[in-house]
C-alpha cells in the first residue's frame, strides 16, 4: 500500500506540472526527476508498449481532463527539431523526454517524494555537479518561509543542483530522512560531492549557507537578500 501511494503521487506530481505544459509555449514548472517524468508518460502510454501515439496522447489528455484540437495535438507531437513532421509517427520515451526538455523551462528546484527520486539525483548528476538537499516538513514553519529564499539561491548557484524534501510526505521519504541522512531538526541542509556528504547545517541563516557555497563550491557574484 505504501509503495502504491508514492507511485500515486508521483503521478499525479507529475500530470499536474504537465497539465500546465499543454497550453503553454515555454512555462517554468518544477524540475522532474525521470523517475517521475517517466510515470507521466506511462500515463499517455496506455497499452504499455512503451510507444505513445496520437490517439494514446488525446486518450490520456482527456484522461487528466485537458481537452485539445487536433492541432493542438499536432503541434504537441511533432513541434520542433526532435520529431518527424510526420505526426502519425510513434515516439517513444527518449523523444517524449526531449519534447519535455525543449518545451518546458524547469524550475530551479527539485522537489523529490521518494528514495527512488533521491537515488535518480545522485546517479545523474552527483559525480558532476555540488548537490544541496533542503529537507523540511510539511508542518514546519521556518521551512515554508526559506521556500522562496531557496529558490534564490538555486537561481543564485545555477550551476549546482538544489532539491528538497518533506520527510513526513510518506513512508518512502520517512525512511530517507530518519533512517538514511539521520535527520533530527529541520529545515537541515546537506550538501553531496562526488556523491559524498560534505556538509550539512541547520536552520535559515543565509550566512552560514553562502559560507558553506563558498567552501564547496566557487559562489555566484550575487548574494540573496536576507530581507
Amino acid at each position: 500500500a505504501a509503495v502504491g501511494a508514492v507511485v500515486e503521487r508521483r503521478v499525479d506530481e507529475g500530470i499536474n506540472e504537465f497539465r500546465k505544459a499543454v497550453d503553454a509555449n515555454v512555462v517554468m514548472l518544477q524540475r522532474l526527476t525521470p523517475t517521475q517524468l517517466r510515470a507521466v508518460f506511462e500515463v499517455f502510454d496506455k497499452d504499455a508498449d512503451g510507444e505513445v501515439t496520437p490517439e494514446d496522447m488525446k486518450v490520456g489528455l482527456r484522461m487528466i481532463g485537458v481537452e485539445t484540437t487536433e492541432e493542438k495535438l499536432a503541434e504537441l507531437l511533432c513541434e520542433g527539431e526532435n520529431f518527424d513532421n510526420n505526426c502519425q509517427t510513434v515516439i517513444d520515451f527518449a523523444h517524449f523526454n526531449r519534447w519535455w526538455q525543449s518545451r518546458v523551462k524547469e524550475g530551479p528546484v527539485t522537489k523529490i517524494t521518494s528514495t527512488e527520486e533521491w537515488g535518480d539525483i545522485l546517479a545523474r548528476d552527483g559525480d558532476s555537479r555540488l548537490i544541496v538537499l533542503q529537507v523540511g516538513f510539511t508542518f514546519c514553519r521556518p521551512c515554508l518561509a526559506f521556500g522562496p529564499k531557496y529558490e534564490k539561491l538555486a537561481q543564485e548557484y545555477s550551476e549546482s543542483r538544489f532539491v528538497k524534501v518533506n520527510g513526513n510526505e510518506n513512508r518512502s521519504t520517512i525512511e530517507l530522512c530518519r533512517d538514511q541522512l539521520a535527520i533530527e531538526r529541520t529545515p537541515t541542509f546537506v550538501f553531496y560531492k562526488n556523491k559524498e556528504e560534505v556538509h550539512r547545517h541547520t536552520g535559515t541563516d543565509l550566512d552560514v549557507f553562502h559560507e558553506a557555497m563558498a567552501k564547496h563550491l566557487v559562489p555566484a557574484s550575487a548574494s540573496v537578500d536576507a530581507a
